[in-house]
């Protein structure tokens, strides 16, 4: 009762004192085609995601700070919540993140800028590819901050004088040899410029403590001289809160789950309860309950109705206790406990985490500064190009939030790159539907944003469109693979349990958080320390990897090899396919990974579209195709006195499938076209009307020449 009281006096004081506050943001996208009128623009929040490697001088290696279970450690698992969900999130709702960890979103490139002293005037515009970019310099001078993330394998900055930029990615190593965005804060905040006075709290240099407490030093660094801490030295950026987001230690014998609980801390160092704003400490119990109530309330009717809530706890961590801005540590859930662990690892899953999290910064924001907050709506999907005529239309539908009234899109942002150039800034449209002039020899790639008052969705996934110069007539390519997933994770017995061997994950673009395979199916055995790590232990030796998942964009890697052969194409999500797609007379369907009952949703679409009769033709290949899996260990398939590789391990260069499937011919006059080396069981089958796989053919690592060949036979 009486905590309630407070968080009650607490969000008074805070509407009273910073109701509408609203300043100049350290960096703003000028070029954007839409706006955000309530939801977090211009708000500055400092987040991170737990730990990262640091250097033990005592045992003289690199090691992390925490064990590493069920094929990851929390110190790169975190990231895997906040690089590819929750920062987009909070950008694309208006917020300025920063970070105090190098920040790599997956299969993208970083921007980073710095300026060494103010410019005239303050506000200078930077443009990077096709977006401007206004920073305030008048703020955050010295330091490098981050801008944005663009594709990598195309950059173009043009900078201002005075204005210098740098670029960051997954191969951009720091002292350890092993990637930046790996490392604890402690080394990456002096790479960047921030004074060691910051970061270097023990005198003995003790690597592990000062990363400990440098992360809540870096947050009062920049809020210094701000208005929001004028008393401290800093570089003047008005923060509006931190977020620490970890996950807990601790283990259940009985399957039974941990769950999450919030940390804030009512005092600082020498016991004051206020911050520099005048407002109660107790503000930071306001933005817990907030980031809890929408987590575990969300968690619970979409994932496991029993998910625990623990405590909002009142403790005393650095990470809480010494920003002068409210300051919570998130413990999601328990990355040691087998069952929080089975949810943990779905890409879906954190996806849909991250989006409470963000879902829960933004009514707190809200209710501190006496705003509205709309949460944006989620991505769309049903994608299918068209060619009509001298134009090429993109369809699409909208996903209804059944958790969210308001998250409903009132306007999308289309997104189109010519052939292999840069993606524009993007096409505000009124409806689900929209329409460009088509040229000929130009493949255009295209996907989606929905968006509203509360700002835009991540985007969709990418479909194709090619109009050859001799008009042939189009064929159709069905991106079916949409599906990604965690382990199969099963008790064996009493005894034993885990991730099933080979059972791989389908990881969602890029996975960052993998580092090896579950050694120890012992679950009696107990943690003794974080190099042995009893039950989940697993390996470490893909640490540092961006592994290849489902990129959402296989209908791209198709329609490039339909370009090169000059034929027509345009392409469609499974769930985007229409009752005109069934006058198609060629038509691939890219299955990937997807499971068993997907492959047999898509077989009835098949028949019903007679896309195997008359003069049509198919073209099919996925792991689950055909009727008997685990049909090769070997990784080498036979065709056509060719031995051809295809990947079976998760891998930095493409799709792998740990499991493919042997496909029986359909009909006498079928002919088995391919084997598996190891079993010699059909790979492909061609029929008078299709051409099948039981393996994904983007797996190949001779996967353009082959999908050439067969198209053309």
């Amino acid at each position: 009762m009486r905590k309630s009281f407070l968080l009650i006096v607490g969000l008074f004081a805070a509407t009273i004192v910073l109701a509408g506050r609203r300043e100049q943001p350290l960096v703003r996208p000028l070029s954007r085609p839409y706006s955000v009128e309530q939801g977090l623009d211009g708000r500055a929040i400092a987040l991170w995601g737990s730990h990262g490697m640091y250097y033990n001088r005592d045992q003289q290696r690199w090691t992390w700070q925490r064990a590493r279970v069920w094929t990851t450690v929390e110190d790169l698992f975190t990231s895997s919540f906040t690089a590819p969900y929750l920062v987009p999130m909070l950008e694309n709702a208006g917020a300025v993140v920063m970070q105090p960890r190098a920040y790599v979103r997956p299969g993208y490139r970083s921007v980073y800028v710095r300026w060494l002293k103010k410019c005239h005037p303050k506000l200078q515009t930077i443009a990077v590819n096709h977006t401007l970019y206004e920073v305030n310099t008048s703020i955050g001078e010295g330091v490098w901050h981050y801008l944005c993330a663009v594709d990598k394998d195309s950059c173009l900055v043009e900078s201002v004088k005075g204005v210098e930029y740098m670029l960051l990615d997954e191969h951009t190593l720091g002292p350890s040899g092993y990637p930046r965005y790996m490392e604890a804060a402690r080394y990456w905040l002096p790479s960047i410029g921030v004074p060691d006075e910051v970061w270097v709290k023990d005198t003995t240099y003790n690597d592990y403590l000062n990363d400990i407490v440098c992360r809540g030093g870096w947050v009062n660094y920049l809020s210094g001289k701000s208005s929001v801490n004028p008393k401290m030295p800093g570089l003047g950026i008005p923060l509006d809160m931190s977020l620490a987001f970890h996950t807990d230690a601790g283990a259940t014998m009985n399957d039974s789950l941990i769950g999450t609980l919030l940390i804030y801390t009512n005092h600082d160092r020498s016991g004051s309860r206020r911050l520099p704003t005048g407002e109660p400490r107790t503000v930071s119990a306001m933005l817990a309950d907030s980031i809890m109530t929408q987590v575990v309330n969300d968690i619970r009717r979409s994932y496991c109705s029993i998910w625990p809530r623990r405590d909002l706890r009142n403790a005393n961590y650095g990470e809480t206790r010494d920003p002068e801005v409210p300051a919570v540590l998130l413990e999601l859930l328990s990355h040691q406990n087998y069952a929080d662990m089975r949810y943990a690892l779905n890409p879906a899953f954190r996806q849909f985490v991250a989006r409470a999290v963000y879902k829960g910064i933004g009514r707190f924001l809200a209710r501190r500064y006496d705003t509205h907050f709309v949460p944006q709506p989620l991505t769309p999907t049903a994608l299918h190009t068209v060619i009509d005529g001298d134009s090429l239309r993109l369809l699409w539908q909208p996903v209804k939030d059944s958790l969210e009234q308001e998250a409903v899109p009132s306007y999308y942002i289309v997104y189109v790159r010519e052939n292999d150039g840069l993606w524009n800034e993007g096409i505000r449209v009124d409806s689900s539907a929209f329409a460009m002039p088509m040229a000929h020899g130009i493949r255009y790639d295209m996907c989606v944003a929905a968006g509203n008052e509360g700002g835009i969705s991540l985007r969709s996934a990418v479909v194709s469109a090619f109009r050859a110069s001799n008009n042939n007539r189009p064929m159709l390519v069905v991106d079916a693979f949409d599906e990604v997933r965690g382990p199969r994770m099963m008790a064996f017995d009493s005894l034993t349990g885990g991730i099933v061997p080979g059972a791989r994950p389908v990881p969602d673009g890029y996975e960052l958080a993998y580092i090896g395979e579950q050694i120890n199916y012992n679950r009696r055995d107990p943690w003794r320390s974080d190099d042995d790590c009893g039950f989940g232990m697993c390996n470490m030796n893909r640490q540092g990897q961006l592994l290849v998942g489902n990129t959402h964009d296989y209908a791209v890697r198709h329609g490039k090899v339909l370009q090169t052969l000059h034929r027509s194409f345009v392409s469609c999500t499974a769930d985007g396919l229409l009752p005109m797609d069934t006058a198609y007379t060629m038509v691939d369907i890219i299955l990937g990974k997807s499971g068993a009952e997907h492959v047999r949703h898509i077989n009835a679409v098949i028949q019903d579209n007679h896309w195997t009769e008359g003069d049509k033709r198919l073209i099919m290949s996925g792991a689950y195709v055909g009727t008997l899996s685990h049909a090769c260990a070997s990784g080498i398939v036979k065709m056509d006195n060719q031995s051809l590789l295809f990947s079976q391990e998760l891998n930095t260069e493409r799709l792998s499938a740990e499991d493919v499937s042997a496909v029986s011919p359909l009909a006498v006059s079928d002919t088995v076209i391919a084997r598996y080396s190891d079993t010699m069981l059909p790979a492909g089958i061609r029929g008078e009307n299709y051409t099948i796989f039981g393996f994904p053919l983007e797996c190949l690592i001779e996967f353009e020449d082959i999908y050439s060949y067969w198209l053309q036979r």
